[in-house]
């Protein structure tokens, strides 16, 4: 396994901008012209393009050292909306040679819970897209994106534009749970370590006439109570449902009759659960980090409880088979496109693996953050520049171990704000997303959406770090509402 490291920065020149959405800063059709013709010559000298496709949700840092990452011989290219483009920093924009931006149209600007990622689509990209493709070849570019909901949108524009890369048949072990279990279910190594087969079974909402007929599936299944019910190609822990008993049961499947979507029903895991953050280069690992999450994903939404994740320290007695987990993953699930490489987990009593999910994007939540103030290691930069270059990777002077805690909106309206505690032991960062006065609203979703506070412990104490993470959660409360 590789070690924690971290990334070398630099900075680089200024971008050309085409169809900006401040009417200073937009060239005229004379300037986008000569811009473009010069990308087509560079393109031409066998230059590589990267294109970076963005669409609601911003940079998470200044993205410095992205040029220097992608190598001499790639240029890269935003292709964003302009929602993104406006809260653009002038260091972010400084890192691309070209960009282009597209309007957001009807409903596409309304933020949405997707519980189908298939259906994502931005009807302004591929006429920009196509724009851009006049003057490169599409063989000579690979397109690249952060954003989960863009995973399998980007898989569908790679195969209308003949772009390299993941195709939408190729992507489904990443983005459709029922494809990430049948992956796993057929991938029987010699040297497995011990893992658990999870039981499941297919649900199309709406085509189960009868409760009758809907119990038959999952009886037929080997299910039994508790089980969870969830979307198959849903981000963001959307509509994920612990069903317990009959009653629940029959409350779902009424409450689903309209719905008509794929859903997936599976045996509801019990132990640690933990999250793997890997960087991948040409399916081998580069980095990675082991967390365990002190309380299930879910309760961030059912129950609104916080939502927090320590390190897994190299020193304990499990760390050896977690990592062997981990290579057996990558190997099941590879090849795996280069960049981040996520996937969520459980480790039973008696020591047994059990798999949750996976996704090929970069992590939400503060990770990024965390890392790169503990490490300096850009993990966004790497996830961008790694469809061509392996990450650049030096080893930390000092072992700075981690936890995050994030703490879940409700509906109301703020009426404090409590600052954390000033007895900690460890190095805290508090990011805020909510002041005095502002109303919110209870999750629907794991997202930024609806997370009130972000809480970053640092410490080379592990004992501490615990105490300190245990404390933020049962004792601190991060706010207050006004009383109805």
């Amino acid at each position: 396994m590789p070690s924690r490291s971290g990334a070398k920065i630099s900075t680089c020149s200024p971008p050309h901008i085409v169809n900006a959405s401040s009417v200073d800063e937009e060239p005229t059709k004379d300037d986008q012209s000569i811009q473009l013709a010069s990308l087509r010559q560079m393109v031409k000298e066998g230059r590589q393009c990267l294109i970076v496709l963005k669409a609601r949700k911003g940079f998470t840092t200044d993205l410095a050292g992205l040029r220097q990452a992608c190598g001499a011989n790639t240029i890269p290219i935003l292709l964003t909306s302009d929602k993104v483009y406006s809260i653009m920093t002038t260091a972010q924009k400084g890192q691309f040679f070209l960009i282009l931006t597209y309007p957001l149209l009807g409903d596409e600007k309304k933020s949405r819970c997707w519980c189908d990622l298939t259906e994502v689509s931005y009807g302004e990209v591929g006429p920009k897209l196509r724009l851009l493709l006049r003057h490169v070849p599409a063989g000579q570019c690979s397109l690249v994106v952060s954003e989960e909901p863009l995973v399998y949108f980007a898989a569908t524009l790679r195969r209308q534009f003949k772009i390299p890369g993941v195709q939408p048949d190729d992507i489904l072990r990443f983005t459709n749970k029922v494809s990430m279990r049948l992956t796993l279910s057929h991938f029987r190594p010699a040297d497995s370590p011990t893992v658990d087969a999870v039981k499941f079974c297919s649900v199309l909402t709406g085509r189960t006439n009868t409760v009758a007929q809907f119990e038959q599936l999952l009886l037929d299944a080997g299910l039994q109570y508790p089980l969870v019910l969830k979307p198959q190609s849903s981000c963001g822990s959307f509509d994920v449902q612990i069903v317990r008993n009959r009653t629940e049961m029959h409350r779902w499947h009424s409450e689903h009759a309209q719905v008509r979507k794929p859903y997936i029903a599976e045996q509801m895991l019990v132990g640690d659960q933990y999250a793997a953050y890997m960087l991948i280069f040409e399916s081998k690992l580069q980095w990675f980090h082991i967390y365990r999450n002190t309380r299930p994903i879910v309760v961030f939404v059912r129950d609104r409880q916080p939502l927090a994740k320590l390190e897994l320290c190299q020193e304990d007695e499990a760390y050896a088979a977690h990592c062997a987990y981990l290579n057996y993953l990558v190997a099941a699930y590879s090849p795996i496109p280069d960049g981040m490489f996520t996937v969520e987990y459980f480790q039973t009593s008696d020591g047994h693996f059990q798999f949750l999910e996976n996704c090929i994007r970069l992590p939400g939540g503060p990770l990024i953050t965390l890392v790169l103030l503990a490490e300096r290691t850009n993990l966004e930069v790497a996830h961008l520049s790694g469809q061509y270059n392996s990450p650049a990777m030096t080893k930390a002077t000092e072992r700075v171990l981690t936890a995050y805690i994030r703490y879940p909106t409700r509906r109301g309206v703020i009426a404090n704000i409590r600052q954390p505690p000033t007895t900690l032991s460890s190095r805290v960062r508090a990011l805020w997303r909510l002041q005095v006065g502002q109303r919110t609203e209870d999750p629907v979703e794991l997202s930024g959406k609806y997370v009130a506070l972000q809480l970053l412990l640092f410490n080379t104490n592990y004992g501490q770090l615990k105490a300190d993470l245990a404390k933020c959660t049962d004792e601190y409360e991060p706010f207050e509402l006004l009383n109805d």
